[in-house]
Parts: structure tokens; C-alpha cells; sequence
């Protein structure tokens, strides 16, 4: 088992149409790839763990690479690791109209990340726990 971080710019800010589409395709790709992990998204900053197969991730990160609603790509972790932290794949983020996500499967609000005993480093729950402070505290309108 592998995991990767990575943290970027988006290009611009998301609507919360836009990021309620990102969360459906990332979710189905990620599920067919056996992949688990959490997207961050805040003001400025998209902060991305990744669980799964090395080489399925070294080849995500690629096809993430070019997508262009970000740049900026920072790898802050890439490792091997005991076994997953999360049981699937989530996004969590700040949106505009709280009410339209509710229901959304994948969607957290940041407060509800729960990142305890999740096995990860403290240097990765930290790096988590830096954006998710971020996002709590605004929203681009």
C-alpha cells in the first residue's frame, strides 16, 4: 500500500456546480481504480491524499498533473504505508450553498473530517489539519 500528497493552485475559484461534478468523476474514477483517500478544497489550494497500488498513483498523479483546473503541483509525500487510512474517497470543502451537498455521497464539510486514529503520520495529519483550519475559516464568493 502506497500513499501520495500533493497540494496545487487552482486556476481559478470553483463553483459549487463544479466542484459537485469534480466529486462525482473523482469519486467513480477512484472506485474503479481502488483507490481511497480525501481532496481538500479551500480558497487558493487544493490539498489531496491518495490510498492505493504505487503505480496506479505515480500514474494518477500524472493524469492529474494535466488537469487544468489547477497548477502548481507540490508533492509533499509519497510513501509506503502499513494500509489505508480512509474506507473510500471523499471531498471536503466550504461550499457556497451548503444545502445543494447535503446529500451528495463523498461530500464532507470540513469540521466533519474526522482524521483520528486514522493511522497516517502526525506529519500528515498535520499537513491535513493545516488546510482543513483554512477551509473553516472562508469561502471565495
Amino acid at each position: 500500500m502506497h500513499h501520495l500528497i500533493y497540494l496545487s493552485t487552482p486556476t481559478q475559484p470553483l463553483t459549487d456546480a463544479e466542484l459537485r461534478a469534480l466529486l462525482t468523476s473523482a469519486r467513480a474514477r477512484n472506485t474503479e481504480l481502488n483507490v481511497t483517500g480525501m481532496l481538500f478544497y479551500g480558497p487558493g489550494h487544493f490539498l489531496q491524499l491518495l490510498e492505493g497500488d504505487e503505480l496506479t498513483l505515480a500514474a494518477l498523479y500524472e493524469h492529474i498533473g494535466q488537469d487544468a483546473r489547477h497548477h502548481s503541483l507540490v508533492k509533499l509525500a509519497d510513501k509506503a504505508v502499513v494500509g489505508r487510512s480512509f474506507g473510500d474517497w471523499a471531498m471536503a470543502f466550504r461550499p457556497l450553498d451548503p444545502d445543494l451537498f447535503r446529500y451528495v455521497h463523498g461530500y464532507l464539510a470540513p469540521e466533519e473530517v474526522n482524521l483520528a486514529n486514522t493511522g497516517l503520520s502526525h506529519a500528515d495529519v498535520m499537513l491535513l489539519e493545516l488546510l482543513r483550519t483554512h477551509l473553516r475559516e472562508e469561502r471565495p464568493e
